[in-house]
């Protein structure tokens, strides 16, 4: 049994919103080349990402590393612990059945950046091809945008870490979105917070 850990819990609870800054740097730059009509939905792609950071992504983090000081330092108890290795194959199939995705973080931030952009750029120019010129109001945005463009950066997001810890050459299996009511959700108590996995 492996827990995978709702994002907003792990050891750097920025983690996820240094993502989402990235986005939302992506979208003010793309917003510079575009029509009216352009800017204004990617202005509502940009206001709901407020939404997106409360999200339940779930993780299990993984190093290409299987003997690393740091990595023991930062997440063994005091009393010891182990490093196991998987095969990635094997690995991947089983993940698969339950949701998961096996992917490797990039540290890069040019590169995550130019990510971030690229989806930007691919969101504005589907919305001039669906919608011409016209403005994208709020509802439209909600009921027929934000959940493709939602379910683009949950799948991204997760893999963006900072360039300080690019050490660890971390692998992640991420979930898919999981509502608090899933049956599957359970928590553990840690010395400081209850955590939901």
């Amino acid at each position: 049994e492996v827990w995978a850990t709702v994002i907003h819990y792990l050891n750097d609870v920025r983690e996820f919103q240094h993502a989402l800054d990235l986005f939302r740097r992506a979208i003010d730059s793309v917003a510079e080349k575009q029509s009216s009509s352009a800017q204004t939905a990617l202005m509502a792609a940009k206001d709901s990402l407020n939404q997106i950071s409360g999200v339940n992504v779930c993780v299990f983090s993984l190093s290409e590393h299987g003997d690393l000081l740091s990595q023991w330092r930062a997440y063994c108890p005091l009393d010891g612990g182990y490093s196991i290795a998987m095969r990635t194959a094997i690995l991947r199939g089983i993940l698969e059945k339950q949701g998961f995705r096996l992917v490797k973080c990039t540290y890069d931030q040019n590169l995550q950046f130019a990510i971030a952009r690229q989806m930007m750029e691919e969101f504005a120019t589907e919305y001039i091809q669906k919608y011409g010129q016209e403005d994208c109001t709020a509802e439209r945005f909600r009921a027929e945008l934000s959940g493709s463009l939602r379910y683009k950066i949950y799948s991204v997001a997760p893999r963006f870490k900072h360039p300080s810890f690019i050490e660890e050459r971390e692998w992640r299996e991420i979930s898919q979105p999981i509502s608090w009511n899933d049956p599957a959700f359970s928590t553990r108590i840690t010395s400081n917070c209850i955590v939901p996995h």
